[in-house]
């Protein structure tokens, strides 16, 4: 290669990474990065704490944790009333914004204590896989604390989201993330508890880092107070709890599918499925991430959602196509590094999940428009059925051919929404070029 050869090629270089610098530092891809870089750093040190746990603890107790962690952020969702959401929406152009973050923590935290307290005393009846946390009183105190603490910090993320200060999502995320992989090592003689309480103890700890550290430096004079400020929780509600509703919904096959199968399959079989959905969500989250980025854009400015919402399909599937790729051909070379009997009966699965990730991410943007629109009718609809479909074909197929069965329940309600949606963008966009 010749002098120019190699000026023109330092050259070419250094104009490419001045554009990427350049579009990084519009709040819709810096934020969507941030997101994004959060999940994936929580999803591979995710992934060495499941190796860890798959390594140092039997099959039987990685399914019996997954359950509990599973249920644990179930009751977690539910106890955050929409309220997380309702923070993206309404804290950018807020006027007091202190009271609005201790109002929703301080409602989270509350109904958290209801919520994961109702769950244990009635585990004979949705779960008796998990009756044991009723009988023993110190894993229903820790239960109920890890739900609480859980609820809080979900709640907490969704502030530096709201303030375009993804930044600190990240840090937060990887704080509980590095402590429960330290956390795990050291509990191997509690079994299954020891992967439930070093999960739990690293959300506590991140919590208090988020309460004391970060959040008052997006928010100046922050203090976690208790509070409930009636005014700003009304102009709040209908926004939040109707998300909130969808909300359910939407995580509920993630949280409700472990408890399904753990109940139908038995516990090896709990393991087998979380692990290939833990490494399907690394794609489900690159939507998710700009998703909430393109949401919480559209909060500060509507007038720029189609500009935004373009620039976001884009940049989706600019990183997801690749990823996609990568993981049906080395899905089970993944799954080894979990041991052989993962490999040998998850890969099928881990496959169709990765390539529903395609559908599911066009249905999650357009999730994040119609949040910005305000239309909680279309997003309760569109997660209401995907969760209803799901859950009733995969227990329909599991009995009969197994965990390949979840995968396929899943697919085909993100296909039905997906194919829904473009029928009516398609509609409308007749209709524009027939008005003109």
């Amino acid at each position: 290669m010749n002098t120019v050869q190699r000026i023109a090629k330092n050259t070419s270089v250094s104009v490419i990474m001045y554009r990427l610098i350049q579009k990084l530092k519009d709040p819709l891809y810096k934020n969507s990065m941030f997101l994004m870089l959060s999940t994936f750093v929580g999803s591979a040190l995710g992934f060495v704490y499941w190796i860890v746990a798959a390594r140092l603890y039997s099959v039987e107790a990685v399914g019996i944790a997954t359950a509990l962690i599973s249920a644990m952020n179930l009751i977690a969702a539910l106890s955050k009333l929409g309220f997380d959401i309702g923070l993206v929406k309404f804290l950018p152009n807020g006027d007091r914004k202190i009271d609005m973050i201790n109002s929703c923590l301080t409602i989270t935290f509350v109904s958290s204590i209801v919520f994961s307290t109702i769950f244990v005393l009635g585990t004979e009846v949705w779960s008796p896989a998990l009756g044991f946390l009723k009988k023993n009183a110190a894993l229903f105190a820790l239960f109920v604390v890890f739900v609480t603490v859980t609820a809080m910090i979900q709640t907490q993320y969704n502030v530096f989201v709201a303030f375009r200060k993804a930044e600190f999502s990240f840090a937060q995320n990887t704080t509980w993330f590095v402590l429960k992989l330290i956390f795990i090592v050291f509990l191997t003689s509690f079994g299954a508890f020891g992967i439930f309480i070093s999960w739990g103890a690293a959300v506590f700890f991140g919590l208090l880092l988020s309460l004391f550290f970060l959040t008052p430096k997006v928010c100046s004079g922050y203090l976690p107070i208790p509070s409930v400020e009636k005014r700003i929780v009304r102009n709040m509600f209908y926004f939040s709890f109707g998300n909130y509703i969808a909300s359910i919904f939407s995580i509920a096959p993630q949280m409700l599918l472990p408890l399904l199968i753990v109940n139908v399959l038995g516990a090896e079989m709990t393991a087998y499925f979380f692990i290939a959905w833990s490494i399907s969500n690394i794609l489900f989250i690159i939507s998710n991430a700009v998703s909430m980025s393109l949401f919480a854009e559209g909060s500060y400015n509507q007038n720029k959602l189609r500009k935004d919402t373009i620039k976001a399909i884009k940049f989706t599937f600019l990183l997801l196509i690749p990823a996609i790729i990568g993981v049906v051909l080395f899905s089970d070379k993944l799954l080894l590094l979990f041991g052989k009997a993962y490999s040998e009966n998850a890969v099928d699965l881990l496959r169709i999940l990765a390539v529903s990730s395609i559908l599911v991410a066009v249905n999650t943007l357009y999730v994040g428009v119609k949040r910005v629109q305000m239309d909680i009718k279309t997003i309760t609809f569109i997660y209401v059925f995907i969760m209803g479909f799901t859950i009733v074909v995969s227990y329909a197929l599991i009995t009969k051919i197994g965990l390949i069965g979840v995968g396929i329940g899943w697919m085909l309600g993100h296909g039905i929404i997906f194919t829904i949606i473009n029928t009516s963008l398609m509609k409308n966009y007749i209709t524009m070029i027939g008005d003109v």
